[in-house]
């Protein structure tokens, strides 16, 4: 039986756990063995993690989403050992010269982060068209998503706006916590909250909605506008639905998508492209988002 193993970066936001979901659903459809783990948000322990696979001799294919590092000696000894190596969310510097000495399956899948960042972009003007006070909320630092991301909503948002950026970590808790620390510093006015993720939004909408009770004279915190992206259907569009937050960006898990591409690449299709790149979209739709007044 063809066995792969898929390193995932956490299990504790709703993206990671639809990757493991639909990597799952793509391995039993297809008749695979796949072993699915998780790094702990840890690099140096994602990168233990890997070579062990490698090295293991157990598995025809490893996948793998980055927690920072680029992984650039596993990945060597994957091509060495003849083991396909695909990337998820990341396409690393390596990974072109590398695809060309490889004798298997070197490629990667990622959402086109820079899209999602011209999305939430376009979502915040269309909410403030006249511009405003906007705090984004980044995912973990050095993370390409994190970077593309905010150059997308850079190109994108009301060119009228003033943009602070904190840092989260793709966490509930984070989300959360960049609020808070904002709140205990700074009473500036906020218009619009982004984050880079729905659990970061949600995060942050709690964080509001506890500076507002506890400081009466910010009671507006509770009723501004939150963005998030990933839009699953049990994550962002229920939060959706349920008025947490304002808008999302649906992004499709590619982890599924992936697993297919690596099993039909190792029974001899080349159509895998170096880059495989899915495609988001405005939840809801942005012709439906009504601008809102700034304080």
């Amino acid at each position: 039986m063809v066995r792969f193993y898929l390193c995932l970066t956490t299990s504790e936001n709703d993206y990671q756990q639809e990757q493991a979901a639909t990597a799952q659903k793509a391995a039993h459809k297809l008749g695979l063995d796949l072993q699915i783990a998780d790094a702990g948000g840890d690099p140096i322990k994602q990168s233990t993690m890997l070579m062990e696979a490698v090295t293991s001799g157990r598995f025809q294919g490893v996948l793998f989403e980055p927690v920072g590092l680029p992984m650039t000696q596993a990945a060597q000894k994957a091509v060495e050992a003849g083991l396909g190596w695909v990337v998820l969310n990341r396409v690393p510097d390596y990974l072109a010269p590398l695809r060309k000495a490889a004798k298997a399956p070197t490629f990667a899948v990622s959402t086109d982060h820079l899209e999602v960042g011209c999305i939430q972009g376009r979502q915040a003007a269309a909410l403030l068209p006249q511009g405003g006070s906007i705090l984004v909320i980044q995912g973990k630092i050095g993370s390409d998503a994190a970077r593309e991301r905010t150059e997308g909503f850079q190109k994108t948002r009301p060119a009228a706006a003033t943009v602070r950026v904190l840092h989260g970590a793709w966490t509930e808790g984070s989300g959360y916590d960049a609020i808070r620390s904002w709140g205990r510093l700074s009473h500036a006015a906020v218009d619009l909250v982004v984050a880079q993720n729905d659990v970061m939004a949600v995060g942050a909408r709690k964080a509001l909605v506890e500076l507002a009770e506890t400081a009466p004279a910010r009671a507006r915190l509770t009723r501004l506008p939150v963005i998030g992206a990933d839009g699953l259907p049990d994550g962002g569009q229920r939060w959706l639905r349920e008025g947490t937050i304002t808008a999302t960006t649906h992004i499709p898990a590619n982890a599924g998508p992936a697993v297919e591409l690596l099993a039909s690449a190792l029974h001899g299709d080349a159509s895998a492209a170096t880059v495989n790149k899915t495609t988001p979209h405005s939840l809801p739709p942005l012709d439906s988002l009504r601008p809102v007044r700034p304080d």
